[in-house]
């Protein structure tokens, strides 16, 4: 499917599954070997989140009260936020048929 392995400091209730292991160079941390069960260092979730709009589906999208719904095309989901501190997703950036997009 499309699952995405996202680097983030969850809930305990948020976390399907944890893994210390299996993770490439560029995820792994200079602390990580003195990990012990139990601690808190990074966890990483496998959730795949429910969606209600698949890529390429046509959506109305709600642009606020002065300028009301515009259509547009879904192209892209899970986009990570990088003004996020928490490094949440964004679930949806959709292409405007006015020549805009949003996240």
């Amino acid at each position: 499917g499309n699952r995405r392995r996202v680097r983030a400091r969850l809930d305990s209730g948020d976390v399907v599954q944890e893994s210390k292991e299996g993770l490439g160079a560029e995820e792994q941390r200079s602390d990580a070997d003195s990990w012990e069960d139990g601690d808190d260092g990074p966890t990483f979730s496998l959730h795949e989140p429910s969606w209600r709009f698949q890529v390429g589906d046509r959506v109305l999208c709600n642009l606020g009260s002065d300028t009301g719904f515009e259509p547009g095309v879904v192209f892209f989901r899970d986009i990570m936020d990088p003004n996020d501190e928490e490094f949440r997703l964004i679930p949806y950036s959709v292409e405007l048929d006015n020549g805009g997009s949003i996240n």
